[in-house]
């Protein structure tokens, strides 16, 4: 019985160590996507590739992204221009200590 007691004891320290090892917490920002500015847009990364080019652009900038989502909330761009938005909404998790750094680059929080 004293053994299992030890071992429970083990346990729960291994398990508070586990916990104390992981990353920050993420956290969702969003970029407004225009329809050729975007900061990211100098990658030479095939088109399709648009989250690739995304995150490369973070990483230049010290910025790791933990999921890259981009959803298309409209069917029809307002205008054509290379500075009006897009269609798409850039959404971004990031640990906490890059969020500061994401806002600087234009992310918002949604």
């Amino acid at each position: 019985m004293k053994h299992a007691y030890i071992i429970l004891i083990c346990l729960m320290v291994a398990g508070v160590a586990c916990k104390k090892r992981r990353t920050d917490p993420a956290n969702e920002l969003h970029y407004k996507e225009t329809q050729c500015a975007n900061p990211w847009d100098h990658q030479t990364v095939a088109p399709e590739s648009d989250t690739l080019k995304i995150k490369n652009w973070l990483l230049e900038n010290d910025i790791t992204a933990l999921r890259i989502t981009i959803t298309d909330y409209l069917n029809v761009a307002t205008c054509k221009a290379c500075t009006c938005p897009s269609t798409r909404i850039v959404q971004v998790s990031f640990n906490n200590g890059d969020l500061n750094k994401a806002k600087a680059l234009g992310f918002y929080q949604p």
